[in-house]
């Protein structure tokens, strides 16, 4: 995959055939060495910072829910607002667009916001496995696109503070991903989920995804390119 990224801008045959093992082999001595799963967190209040966006080094739900302690009275107020979020026919929906627009353009010539036949076809594909009588919880910095996209559809529009917005996404049974870190986190432990294939590199994902372990094997995974 690695030598037909080069082909297109002509760099084959200036790069040693066994690059991309060399470069895989080390990326994964690199996140192997992200030793959060190897004892217990500490039990005071911090963060985590290193590589996270890899499905595979991330906690199980039992890891979670036994040693990550999320404010209960978020979720409580998530579940006040919105008493219809952990429903079988409650959607969450992701859109992150105005500043994903101009991000990374030296490199995604296409930009990393997704597209709006992403959205089309994951409401397709939720309808077709869900059913009727979907309830869709929007969730975007654009408010405008969004609900036209969910025109005629039941839905609920959310515009709450990012905590709070985070822990309904986190608590939704199911969900459309965006490529937005802030959905991912997010989005580890669905019962439902539909994520747009190769990440940012959503135009190219024959490629390969960027970041290199955004998917998620539980997910539906809808390839644009």
């Amino acid at each position: 995959l690695f030598q037909k990224a080069l082909s297109k801008i002509g760099l084959v045959g200036l790069i040693p055939d066994n690059l991309e093992k060399a470069l895989k082999r080390s990326q994964f001595q690199a996140e192997d060495e992200f030793k959060f799963l190897t004892g217990r967190p500490p039990l005071t209040d911090g963060f985590v910072e290193g590589h996270f966006w890899h499905y595979n080094l991330m906690p199980n739900k039992g890891v979670f829910d036994k040693f990550i302690s999320l404010r209960s009275e978020v979720l409580a107020e998530c579940r006040e607002k919105y008493p219809d979020l952990e429903s079988d026919k409650s959607v969450m929906v992701h859109l992150r667009d105005t500043d994903f627009n101009n991000h990374l353009t030296h490199i995604f010539a296409e930009s990393i916001a997704l597209p709006v036949k992403y959205y089309e076809r994951a409401i397709k594909y939720c309808e077709k496995k869900l059913g009727p009588g979907l309830t869709y919880h929007l969730f975007s910095d654009n408010h405008d696109k969004i609900c036209q996209l969910f025109k005629g559809k039941n839905y609920v529009l959310h515009k709450e503070k990012a905590a709070l917005d985070w822990g309904c996404l986190y608590l939704g049974k199911n969900i459309i991903q965006s490529n937005s870190s802030f959905c991912w986190t997010a989005s580890l432990h669905k019962k439902f989920s539909v994520q747009p294939g190769g990440g940012y590199n959503w135009a190219n994902s024959d490629l390969g995804s960027i970041p290199f372990g955004f998917e998620m094997p539980f997910s539906n995974v809808i390839t644009l390119d």
